[in-house]
């Protein structure tokens, strides 16, 4: 079991100093200055059960409530425990745990919520005639890999992989072009041959000739 230390600079002027002091001692620590939060990222892998993670304040750790809610969890499944000196958040108590407990409640209130108002905007879109709909989603060039399919030079399952989308959506793709730009079986004309003209390799002279033979 180790004490482990989160120090996130470039967070609304907190310094390295001022984290340092706030959190006290510790057996390791973590200094981050990515935007990518590399650090973070390898804490969260090296972490052991019965481990204690300390920051000065929650929002070292990230500033989405969605984000922190997955971060606890995913400190919850190794039995890491969780440290914030500002909101005085001790996961080791009863506490601490209701406290972390509230922020997931609010987190998935905020996605209810979220999720509501996205459906209210679409209702009232649709009653004044202005939804559109979600937008297709198009490709650059959908047209080659068309013929490619077509001439099967590659499969369904291939060429999903190649654009990197769905076999569904690549069916709904194609179904979408064949409709705007491949004429149906009833409006193709049927051209009679004429002498000269070529079917594959064979010439319609020498389908004449055949007949000829035969009879």
């Amino acid at each position: 079991m180790a004490n482990i230390a989160y120090v996130r600079v470039g967070v609304k002027g907190k310094t390295k100093a001022q984290q340092i002091d706030e959190i006290g001692e510790a057996d390791k620590w973590y200094f981050e200055e990515s935007k990518d939060r590399k650090e973070l990222k390898r804490l969260l892998r090296s972490v052991r059960k019965g481990d204690a993670l300390y920051v000065s304040d929650l929002l070292r750790l990230t500033d989405n409530v969605n984000d922190l809610v997955s971060i606890i969890g995913d400190l919850s499944k190794k039995n890491v425990h969780l440290i914030s000196r500002k909101e005085k958040i001790d996961s080791r108590t009863t506490t601490g745990q209701a406290l972390l407990m509230a922020i997931k409640v609010v987190s998935e209130f905020e996605k209810e919520a979220r999720s509501e108002r996205h459906a209210e905007g679409v209702q009232r879109a649709k009653i004044e005639g202005k939804y559109k709909g979600k937008k297709k989603k198009t490709i650059p060039g959908f047209a080659e890999h068309y013929n490619d399919y077509m001439s099967r030079k590659t499969s369904k399952i291939d060429l999903a992989k190649k654009l990197k989308i769905s076999r569904g959506t690549l069916d709904r793709m194609i179904r979408d072009y064949e409709r705007e730009n491949v004429k149906n079986s009833d409006d193709i004309q049927i051209v009679p041959l004429q002498e000269g003209s070529k079917i594959g390799q064979l010439r319609f002279d020498d389908i004449n000739m055949n007949l000829k033979e035969e009879r």
